[in-house]
């Protein structure tokens, strides 16, 4: 198992994904390839994704937010549009962007992400956050299991 197989394994079992296990699996696989290629934190982010589309990558809000990550094409596509977008990639653009703009602070950044104001809808973060703190703690204990492991196959 890989060290992203894991952490998708733990993440979906916090928060069932709304599609097939199988599918979701290689969809939170991918998008914690993606967010630790970007220096992201991936337990954080797949936490984000299985509370923002239940890991389903054809999701789509009432706000035409799209993806696992719920990208608003308009913000953060390539020509604005949703034709031909990568929706993972937008929104771990997206979700820089608003880390960035907060100077680091999740919490901050969360709240933007989602479009909330700086002070608003503190419950939301709690969640996200606390799911991640456990996602977080069930690693800590489980990689080193993993490593040890894979070093005896």
């Amino acid at each position: 198992m890989s060290k992203a197989a894991l952490i998708c394994v733990i993440v979906l079992g916090l928060r069932p994904p709304t599609i097939a296990m199988d599918k979701a699996t290689a969809v939170c696989e991918d998008l914690v390839v993606q967010a630790e290629a970007q220096s992201i934190d991936p337990l954080f982010i797949a936490t984000l994704a299985a509370h923002e589309s239940g890991m389903n990558p054809e999701a789509v809000s009432r706000s035409g937010a799209r993806g696992v990550l719920q990208a608003l094409p308009r913000f953060w596509c390539p020509g604005k549009t949703r034709e031909g977008c990568d929706f993972t990639s937008a929104g771990l653009k997206a979700w820089r962007y608003h880390l960035k703009a907060c100077r680091g602070n999740r919490g901050c950044g969360l709240r933007g992400y989602v479009g909330l104001s700086v002070t608003g809808n503190t419950g939301f973060v709690v969640k996200i956050e606390s799911r991640t703190a456990k996602a977080r703690q069930a690693f800590q204990v489980e990689y080193p299991r993993l490593l040890a492991v894979n070093a005896l196959v």
